[in-house]
């Protein structure tokens, strides 16, 4: 499949570090900071993030479709991927997930684009901030987060998480 290709090359070039700011500095540049949290393009830094990694490549950011995009159920000759984009679920055998009437190409967008965004300044506890500057369950306020991405449910935060922990070994890999 297609898809799984790019996928697969794209993983090979995440990167865990911030947005280079001016003269190859590490400080991230205002103007990223926030097109960070929101999983925008950055024409200046070429670049953008998503779970906290950095898509260099402007063709896979596109591809990946991190914002979802409209699709007509009617337009599907899968029956399942009908099903789930009218209940919102993944379909296994086409594996697109749906949510709000919004199509997603891969696990990791789905389930991240089932979650609530927060961002950490909006945070008032200490762990639930420490929480959004990576990923963890928040035990008093019974949230997960992986980064920016807030689950009230147990069970996809960890399914998030096992995406996001995907991601991160095959871009060791």
């Amino acid at each position: 499949m297609r898809l799984t290709r790019v996928l697969s090359v794209f993983a090979t070039s995440m990167t865990a570090a911030s947005c280079t700011g001016p003269e190859g500095t590490s400080e991230t540049p205002e103007h990223f900071a926030r097109g960070r949290l929101l999983g925008a393009w950055c024409e200046e830094c070429d670049a953008s993030f998503l779970a906290g990694y950095r898509v260099p490549s402007r063709a896979f950011f596109e591809t990946l479709d991190a914002h979802g995009h409209s699709i007509d159920p009617e337009e599907h000759r899968c029956e399942t991927c009908r099903e789930a984009v009218r209940r919102g679920g993944y379909c296994e055998t086409c594996r697109h997930g749906y949510v709000d009437g919004l199509a997603y190409m891969s696990r990791l967008t789905y389930h991240l684009a089932r979650a609530e965004r927060r961002y950490p300044d909006q945070l008032d506890g200490v762990e639930c901030r420490k929480c959004a500057e990576s990923s963890g369950w928040c035990e008093s306020c019974s949230f997960g987060r992986v980064r920016e991405f807030e689950f009230g449910d147990r069970e996809e935060f960890d399914r998030a998480l096992r995406e996001v922990r995907k991601w991160k070994q095959r871009s060791r890999s």
